[in-house]
C-alpha cells in the first residue's frame, strides 16, 4: 500500500479494522438514507442568518472561459489512480493523452453555460457505506461516501 497509495497509508496507520460480520441489506440502507433526505423539511426562512445575508452587497464575478491549460493543470494534479467513477476512466488514462483536454473543455464550458447540457452520468455517482463503529448490522453504523467520476472531483480535496 505504502507503494501504491502513500496518502492512504499514513492515513491508515492510526485506524482501528472494524469487522463488518452481517452489513444491512441494500434495501436497509436505502430506506434508512431516504428517510433522513427524501423528505422535504420545513426551514425558519425568517432566520436573522438570512435577512443579514440578503442585506450584504455581494458583487458577481463575471463569467470567464474555462482555458485549456487550466484542464490540463487540473488533470496533472488529479491522483492517477483513485477510485474511478461511474465512467470506469482512471484520471491516469486523461493526463496520458492532452489530446482528449480540448474537447473536455469545450464540453464543461457548455455545461457551464447551458446547465441542461450536463449529462446525467456526470451527476451519478456511486455510494459506498463505510462501518464507523458498533453493529455491524445497523445502517446507521456507516457513514456513506459518495464517488463522482473521479476527473471532476476537486483533486485538492481530501476525501477521507
Amino acid at each position: 500500500m505504502f507503494k501504491e497509495d502513500t496518502k492512504r497509508f499514513y492515513r491508515n496507520l492510526g485506524m482501528k479494522n472494524i469487522e463488518v460480520r452481517e452489513p444491512p441489506s441494500m434495501a436497509e440502507a436505502e430506506t434508512y438514507w431516504k428517510s433522513l433526505w427524501g423528505e422535504e423539511a420545513q426551514h425558519n426562512e425568517r432566520a436573522e442568518w438570512i435577512r443579514r445575508e440578503q442585506r450584504r452587497k455581494v458583487s458577481y464575478m463575471g463569467w470567464m472561459s474555462i482555458e485549456i491549460t487550466e484542464i490540463t493543470l487540473y488533470f496533472s494534479k488529479a491522483h492517477s489512480w483513485k477510485s474511478p467513477g461511474s465512467d470506469q476512466i482512471q484520471n491516469y488514462w486523461l493526463k496520458a493523452f492532452p489530446a482528449t483536454h480540448r474537447h473536455n473543455n469545450k464540453n464543461f464550458i457548455e455545461i457551464v453555460e447551458e446547465l441542461e447540457k450536463a449529462p446525467e452520468w456526470l451527476t451519478t455517482g456511486i455510494t459506498y457505506l463505510i462501518p464507523k463503529s458498533g453493529d455491524s448490522k445497523e445502517v446507521r453504523n456507516y457513514r456513506h461516501y459518495c464517488m463522482l467520476n473521479d476527473h471532476v472531483q476537486n483533486p485538492n480535496r481530501n476525501n477521507s
